[in-house]
């Protein structure tokens, strides 16, 4: 059967999932049209990709961020593609993969009927959906871990090992799917250790042989294997935005998630059905959406985008929730839930605002490009030129940071060519009492060092002398 062929049976077999990939794609396209805000992390990930393929002569670098998203945006910026733009078609194929495979994933675990139901509760989220726009890395982890967990329940586990370990290799945090897995192996096979050995051998060795480059790369460049997850760890935990002056309450991922879309409570109702099924893969499905949640819930510092490692899960158990309580009539309601989903979602769409990220200060780093590296409060800065960037506000601000800083600058002046400095990017932890009488210092030693040529409110550029 040629390619052709095998696409038209996939659509007439699969016409309801079709429906939905075209609707979210229709959608992303009107959005890739219309441009949107840039985040602060896409931003880093820009620079990375620089640093990566020039060996350290361009672009910024922050340890604590896993390394496949900016090798990919590093390879498109190096063949002469705009990562912004080819970063975000790739997203959109990516979502469009993940809504795929939360199908599929359904399918096999539960029923058609619950597969379409899964895959329009997750691709018609609001929180997905926003986030496959703003060039982060969820939409590409989000895709591992489904990928993974679809090898898992066809008990291809060396392949479930392996893409679970990818995906913690573009964000540390889905790690957490490897003890999932493990859970659910030995739920399976509760009685007969011995026998689960084989399949739990094959996940678990997959996952290391996959981090083992990473890990060797980490011992080469900073002599501690560990040291981007101990980073990570400890940046999380002190970043001043979400731990101190956006803190969020611990029921934050509850509220978001049924504020998106009200059909989600269902996953309540899907949570029991499932357990009391004792089935691994069902149980598989239970954990997936758990020990995200969870873990997130825990933190101090929560953001929406968190939300999307368990989000795809807890679509499913909503699905399976719904069309478990209601036997009868399941064809209108699977209808009346799409309209509704598709509501909600145009509904989302309409009040956000995408906002602009333009800078005129940066604007002129980018007219007056001159040879040195540029000291900066923000990630930003990279997409403005294709110098190398030491960033002021890494790894956390404060008095020690600009102690360092302040040496730095005085010691390699005549290097730096540009220093950007936004006071907004930069807050002081309230209990760091010196920080504020530090900025004002370290404003008035780059006015005596370097030269004032544009101020905006909070935002100062000086240029070398």
């Amino acid at each position: 059967m040629s390619s052709a062929q095998n696409l038209k049976a996939f659509v007439k077999s699969k016409v309801q999932l079709v429906l939905v990939l075209v609707c979210f794609l229709a959608l992303q396209t009107v959005f890739l049209i219309k441009g949107s805000l840039l985040h602060w992390d896409a931003a880093v990930y820009v620079g990375m990709g620089k640093y990566i393929y020039t060996l350290g002569k361009a672009g910024l670098w922050e340890p604590i961020r896993g390394l496949l998203w900016p090798i990919i945006l590093g390879f498109l910026w190096k063949i002469g593609l705009d990562p912004l733009l080819f970063g975000r078609i790739m997203q959109i194929i990516f979502s469009l993969a993940s809504i795929t495979l939360v199908y599929k994933i359904a399918e096999l675990v539960l029923n058609k009927n619950k597969a379409f139901l899964s895959s329009i509760l997750f691709g018609l989220s609001s929180i997905f959906f926003l986030n496959t726009t703003y060039l982060l890395v969820e939409p590409l982890t989000i895709m591992l871990v489904l990928l993974s967990i679809y090898f898992f329940v066809s008990k291809k586990y060396f392949l479930a090992g392996a893409f679970s370990s990818l995906a913690a290799l573009t964000k540390f945090t889905a790690g957490i799917f490897l003890p999932v897995f493990i859970f659910a192996l030995l739920f399976e096979k509760r009685k007969k250790i011995i026998i689960s050995a084989s399949p739990l051998f094959k996940v678990c060795a997959a996952f290391i042989a996959v981090q083992i480059p990473f890990l060797l790369l980490n011992y080469t460049l900073y002599k501690n294997p560990f040291l981007p997850f101990i980073s990570a760890n400890k940046v999380i935990n002190n970043v001043v935005g979400c731990n101190v002056l956006h803190v969020k309450p611990w029921h934050y991922f509850f509220v978001l998630i049924i504020a998106d879309n009200p059909f989600l409570l269902f996953s309540v109702a899907g949570i029991f059905y499932l357990i009391r099924a004792k089935n691994a893969n069902k149980l598989l499905l239970v954990l997936s959406f758990i020990f995200p949640l969870a873990y997130h819930t825990l933190l101090t510092c929560k953001t929406e985008r968190y939300s999307l490692l368990f989000l795809p899960f807890a679509a499913v158990l909503a699905a399976e929730g719904a069309l478990s309580m209601i036997r009868n009539k399941q064809k209108l309601i699977i209808s009346i839930i799409t309209l509704l989903s598709f509501v909600f979602l145009v509904s989302s769409l309409l009040r956000f605002d995408a906002g602009t990220s333009e800078d005129h200060l940066q604007e002129y780093i980018k007219e007056n490009n001159r040879k040195g590296e540029i000291l900066t409060t923000t990630p930003f800065t990279t997409l403005y030129t294709d110098a190398k960037l030491t960033l002021i506000y890494y790894p956390l601000y404060g008095t020690e940071l600009i102690n360092d800083k302040i040496v730095y600058s005085s010691a390699n002046s005549s290097n730096i060519s540009f220093v950007f400095v936004n006071l907004n990017d930069i807050p002081c932890n309230p209990f760091d009492y010196q920080c504020p009488n530090k900025t004002e210092e370290f404003i008035k030693f780059l006015n005596e060092t370097f030269d004032l040529v544009l101020q905006d409110n909070n935002s100062y550029l000086f240029e070398s002398k």
